[in-house]
């Protein structure tokens, strides 16, 4: 069993995981194909030099399996000097130690339409969250329902308020795009 070799296969499916997710957190269209760049930096040079060249020589399974444009994605030591100068205008995955997806957003995203979109959900969320939180602030449920039901409520909100953060970056993000183009 070679360890460098299930070490690459790990990284690359790893990869093409945090592509897809990534994808589907921008709604991206399934048929679109879009660059990356992915950087292996840090840590042993050799075995970033041993995995830079597996990743290297899988690219076109990569891009097949990710849905990546293959002329326009790299792997690489160095972050692009575009993240580099603007990071809001990539989504940065970090995949492992050492290991950084960056997908530009320019072209894959419609800041407006995106905008549109997390508009709505931040609006239902923000609704959720005001609803459980008003349950929580009545002494009727905290005393009356059972403690686990509390409890559970209680992550719930967290989890929602998260959720709008998140939501809300996102949004900031966009609208950022929005301005430079």
């Amino acid at each position: 069993r070679d360890d460098d070799a299930v070490a690459a296969f790990e990284t690359a499916r790893a990869v093409v995981r945090a592509v897809r997710n990534a994808r589907a957190e921008y709604s991206v269209e399934p048929a679109k194909r879009v660059p990356a760049i992915v950087v292996v930096s840090g840590g042993d040079a050799d075995a970033n030099a041993a995995l830079r060249k597996a990743l290297k020589d899988e690219l076109l399974l990569l891009s097949t399996l990710a849905r990546l444009d293959a002329e326009a994605s790299a792997v690489t030591d160095v972050a692009p000097d575009a993240a580099i100068s603007d990071p809001a205008a990539f989504v940065q995955i970090v995949v492992s130690d050492g290991v950084t997806v960056y997908v530009p957003l320019s072209g894959i995203v419609d800041p407006a339409k995106e905008i549109a979109r997390l508009t709505k959900r931040a609006t239902k969320l923000e609704k959720e969250a005001s609803g459980l939180a008003g349950r929580l602030k009545s002494p009727k449920f905290t005393e009356k329902a059972p403690a686990d039901v509390v409890e559970k409520s209680r992550k719930e909100l967290a989890e929602l308020e998260e959720q709008l953060s998140s939501v809300r970056e996102r949004m900031a993000t966009m609208e950022a795009l929005l301005v430079k183009s």
